[in-house]
Protein backbone atom coordinates (compact mmCIF):
# COMPACT_ATOMS: atom_id res chain seq x y z
CA UNK A 1 0.00 0.00 0.00
CA UNK A 2 1.53 3.25 -1.09
CA UNK A 3 0.68 6.29 1.00
CA UNK A 4 1.89 9.79 1.71
CA UNK A 5 3.17 10.35 5.22
CA UNK A 6 0.80 12.68 7.04
CA UNK A 7 1.91 15.19 9.66
CA UNK A 8 1.07 14.77 13.32
CA UNK A 9 -2.43 15.71 14.37
CA UNK A 10 -2.68 19.28 15.63
CA UNK A 11 -3.04 19.47 19.38
CA UNK A 12 -6.51 20.91 20.09
CA UNK A 13 -5.24 22.42 23.35
CA UNK A 14 -2.65 24.59 21.60
CA UNK A 15 -5.07 27.39 20.73
CA UNK A 16 -4.47 29.02 24.09
CA UNK A 17 -8.10 30.05 24.65
CA UNK A 18 -9.61 30.56 28.08
CA UNK A 19 -11.53 27.32 27.64
CA UNK A 20 -8.98 25.14 25.82
CA UNK A 21 -10.04 21.95 24.18
CA UNK A 22 -8.63 18.70 25.61
CA UNK A 23 -5.07 17.79 24.69
CA UNK A 24 -4.21 14.85 22.46
CA UNK A 25 -2.65 13.10 25.44
CA UNK A 26 -5.91 13.46 27.32
CA UNK A 27 -7.94 12.21 24.37
CA UNK A 28 -5.60 9.23 23.94
CA UNK A 29 -5.86 8.36 27.62
CA UNK A 30 -9.61 8.79 27.91
CA UNK A 31 -10.72 7.24 24.63
CA UNK A 32 -13.04 4.31 25.32
CA UNK A 33 -13.34 1.18 23.16
CA UNK A 34 -16.71 0.82 21.45
CA UNK A 35 -16.06 -1.89 18.86
CA UNK A 36 -13.75 -4.86 18.31
CA UNK A 37 -13.45 -7.42 15.56
CA UNK A 38 -11.21 -10.22 14.36
CA UNK A 39 -9.44 -10.19 11.01
CA UNK A 40 -7.59 -12.94 9.18
CA UNK A 41 -4.36 -12.09 7.36
CA UNK A 42 -3.75 -13.84 4.05
CA UNK A 43 -2.01 -15.92 2.88
CA UNK A 44 -0.63 -17.03 6.27
CA UNK A 45 -4.10 -17.33 7.82
CA UNK A 46 -3.07 -15.73 11.10
CA UNK A 47 -5.57 -13.72 13.13
CA UNK A 48 -5.47 -10.23 14.52
CA UNK A 49 -7.69 -8.07 16.69
CA UNK A 50 -8.89 -4.58 15.74
CA UNK A 51 -10.21 -2.12 18.30
CA UNK A 52 -12.04 1.17 17.75
CA UNK A 53 -11.85 3.74 20.58
CA UNK A 54 -13.49 7.16 20.73
CA UNK A 55 -13.60 10.32 22.84
CA UNK A 56 -16.07 13.15 22.20
CA UNK A 57 -15.88 16.35 24.26
CA UNK A 58 -15.60 20.16 24.12
CA UNK A 59 -15.53 20.77 20.41
CA UNK A 60 -13.48 17.72 19.37
CA UNK A 61 -14.18 14.15 18.36
CA UNK A 62 -11.28 11.70 18.54
CA UNK A 63 -11.12 8.22 16.99
CA UNK A 64 -8.35 5.64 17.30
CA UNK A 65 -8.30 2.38 15.32
CA UNK A 66 -5.66 -0.16 16.42
CA UNK A 67 -4.51 -3.58 15.29
CA UNK A 68 -2.63 -6.21 17.26
CA UNK A 69 -1.76 -9.75 16.14
CA UNK A 70 -3.14 -12.52 18.30
CA UNK A 71 -0.26 -14.12 20.19
CA UNK A 72 -0.13 -17.79 21.14
CA UNK A 73 -0.89 -18.63 24.75
CA UNK A 74 1.93 -21.16 25.03
CA UNK A 75 -0.30 -24.20 24.42
CA UNK A 76 -0.88 -23.62 20.73
CA UNK A 77 -4.05 -21.61 21.31
CA UNK A 78 -4.73 -17.92 20.89
CA UNK A 79 -5.56 -15.16 23.35
CA UNK A 80 -8.98 -13.94 22.16
CA UNK A 81 -9.12 -10.71 24.14
CA UNK A 82 -6.52 -8.05 24.83
CA UNK A 83 -6.12 -5.69 27.74
CA UNK A 84 -5.75 -1.95 26.98
CA UNK A 85 -2.05 -2.12 27.86
CA UNK A 86 -1.52 -4.71 25.13
CA UNK A 87 -3.09 -2.39 22.56
CA UNK A 88 -0.88 0.49 23.73
CA UNK A 89 2.06 -1.13 21.91
CA UNK A 90 0.05 -1.90 18.76
CA UNK A 91 2.20 -1.81 15.62
CA UNK A 92 -0.51 -0.30 13.39
CA UNK A 93 -2.63 2.65 14.53
CA UNK A 94 -4.72 5.28 12.74
CA UNK A 95 -6.01 8.37 14.56
CA UNK A 96 -8.69 10.83 13.49
CA UNK A 97 -9.18 14.25 15.09
CA UNK A 98 -12.32 16.22 14.33
CA UNK A 99 -12.81 19.88 15.17
CA UNK A 100 -16.56 20.30 15.37
CA UNK A 101 -16.22 24.05 15.80
CA UNK A 102 -14.67 24.81 12.40
CA UNK A 103 -15.75 21.67 10.53
CA UNK A 104 -12.30 20.18 9.88
CA UNK A 105 -10.91 16.67 10.20
CA UNK A 106 -7.33 15.36 10.28
CA UNK A 107 -6.10 11.79 9.79
CA UNK A 108 -2.84 10.63 11.33
CA UNK A 109 -1.45 7.49 9.66
CA UNK A 110 2.14 7.92 10.89
CA UNK A 111 1.89 4.82 13.09
CA UNK A 112 1.35 2.45 10.16
CA UNK A 113 4.09 0.17 8.91
CA UNK A 114 5.11 0.82 5.33
CA UNK A 115 3.38 -1.39 2.75
CA UNK A 116 1.17 -2.86 5.44
CA UNK A 117 -2.08 -4.40 4.22
CA UNK A 118 -3.36 -4.00 7.77
CA UNK A 119 -2.62 -0.28 7.52
CA UNK A 120 -4.81 -0.04 4.44
CA UNK A 121 -7.61 -1.77 6.33
CA UNK A 122 -7.30 0.60 9.30
CA UNK A 123 -7.33 3.66 7.03
CA UNK A 124 -10.44 2.34 5.30
CA UNK A 125 -12.18 1.85 8.65
CA UNK A 126 -11.25 5.35 9.81
CA UNK A 127 -12.49 6.80 6.52
CA UNK A 128 -15.80 4.92 6.77
CA UNK A 129 -16.31 6.21 10.32
CA UNK A 130 -15.50 9.79 9.28
CA UNK A 131 -17.89 9.62 6.32
CA UNK A 132 -20.67 8.26 8.51
CA UNK A 133 -20.36 11.12 11.01
CA UNK A 134 -18.76 14.08 9.19
CA UNK A 135 -19.14 13.66 5.41
CA UNK A 136 -19.17 17.40 4.65
CA UNK A 137 -16.18 18.35 6.80
CA UNK A 138 -12.91 19.50 5.24
CA UNK A 139 -9.79 17.38 5.49
CA UNK A 140 -6.74 19.22 6.82
CA UNK A 141 -3.10 18.36 7.40
CA UNK A 142 -2.61 16.84 3.92
CA UNK A 143 -0.35 18.09 1.14
CA UNK A 144 -2.28 20.35 -1.21
CA UNK A 145 -2.48 19.48 -4.90
CA UNK A 146 -4.05 20.81 -8.05
CA UNK A 147 -7.65 19.72 -8.22
CA UNK A 148 -7.30 17.78 -4.98
CA UNK A 149 -10.62 17.00 -3.32
CA UNK A 150 -10.53 17.71 0.38
CA UNK A 151 -13.99 16.67 1.56
CA UNK A 152 -14.22 13.80 4.02
CA UNK A 153 -16.82 12.21 1.73
CA UNK A 154 -14.05 11.65 -0.83
CA UNK A 155 -11.87 9.51 1.42
CA UNK A 156 -11.23 5.99 0.14
CA UNK A 157 -12.97 3.25 2.11
CA UNK A 158 -11.70 0.22 0.15
CA UNK A 159 -8.96 -2.16 1.26
CA UNK A 160 -7.27 -5.29 -0.05
CA UNK A 161 -9.85 -7.90 0.92
CA UNK A 162 -7.62 -10.68 -0.40
CA UNK A 163 -5.02 -9.74 2.23
CA UNK A 164 -7.25 -8.76 5.18
CA UNK A 165 -10.53 -10.54 5.81
CA UNK A 166 -13.03 -9.66 8.51
CA UNK A 167 -14.13 -12.83 10.28
CA UNK A 168 -17.70 -13.11 11.50
CA UNK A 169 -18.22 -15.01 14.77
CA UNK A 170 -20.47 -17.65 13.19
CA UNK A 171 -17.88 -18.24 10.46
CA UNK A 172 -15.13 -18.70 13.03
CA UNK A 173 -17.26 -21.11 15.09
CA UNK A 174 -18.13 -23.13 11.98
CA UNK A 175 -14.46 -23.40 11.00
CA UNK A 176 -13.53 -24.44 14.53
CA UNK A 177 -16.19 -27.18 14.59
CA UNK A 178 -15.05 -28.45 11.18
CA UNK A 179 -11.45 -28.58 12.39
CA UNK A 180 -12.48 -30.41 15.56
CA UNK A 181 -14.48 -32.94 13.53
CA UNK A 182 -11.54 -33.58 11.23
CA UNK A 183 -9.17 -33.95 14.20
CA UNK A 184 -11.53 -36.46 15.84
CA UNK A 185 -11.73 -38.47 12.62
CA UNK A 186 -7.95 -38.58 12.39
CA UNK A 187 -7.71 -39.65 16.02
CA UNK A 188 -10.09 -42.55 15.32
CA UNK A 189 -7.95 -43.66 12.39
CA UNK A 190 -4.70 -43.66 14.35
CA UNK A 191 -4.99 -47.25 15.74
CA UNK A 192 -5.85 -48.67 12.31
CA UNK A 193 -3.09 -46.61 10.73
CA UNK A 194 -0.66 -47.90 13.37
CA UNK A 195 -1.59 -51.52 12.64
CA UNK A 196 -1.29 -50.90 8.92
CA UNK A 197 2.12 -49.31 9.45
CA UNK A 198 3.31 -52.32 11.46
CA UNK A 199 2.12 -54.74 8.78
CA UNK A 200 3.86 -52.68 6.13
CA UNK A 201 7.08 -52.67 8.12
CA UNK A 202 6.87 -56.45 8.53
CA UNK A 203 6.30 -56.86 4.81
CA UNK A 204 9.31 -54.65 4.10
CA UNK A 205 11.43 -56.83 6.37
CA UNK A 206 10.28 -59.99 4.59
CA UNK A 207 10.81 -58.49 1.15
CA UNK A 208 14.27 -57.30 2.16
CA UNK A 209 15.16 -60.79 3.40
CA UNK A 210 13.86 -62.26 0.15
CA UNK A 211 15.96 -59.81 -1.89
CA UNK A 212 19.06 -60.67 0.13
CA UNK A 213 18.43 -64.40 -0.34
CA UNK A 214 17.83 -63.93 -4.04
CA UNK A 215 21.06 -61.96 -4.39
CA UNK A 216 22.96 -64.65 -2.51
CA UNK A 217 21.53 -67.36 -4.74
CA UNK A 218 22.46 -65.38 -7.84
CA UNK A 219 26.03 -65.03 -6.63
CA UNK A 220 26.21 -68.73 -5.84
CA UNK A 221 24.91 -69.65 -9.30
CA UNK A 222 27.38 -67.34 -10.93
CA UNK A 223 30.25 -68.81 -8.97
CA UNK A 224 29.11 -72.38 -9.70
CA UNK A 225 28.34 -72.06 -13.39
CA UNK A 226 30.37 -69.07 -14.36
CA UNK A 227 33.75 -70.50 -13.49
Amino acid sequence: MSRTALPDLPDPASAGSLDPRPSLASLERRAEPFRETLVRLRPAGRFGQVRWSRRLERGVDFLRVQFRPLEGDGDGGAMPFARPAEFAAAADVVRVLVSTGDGTLSVDAAAIREESAVGGYLLAQAAAWAQAHYPDYERTGEPAGAGRRRRVADLATAWDRDAVEEVAPDTLVAELRAAQTRAAALEERLPAMSDERNLLRERIVHLTAGCVALAAAAVALFVHYGT
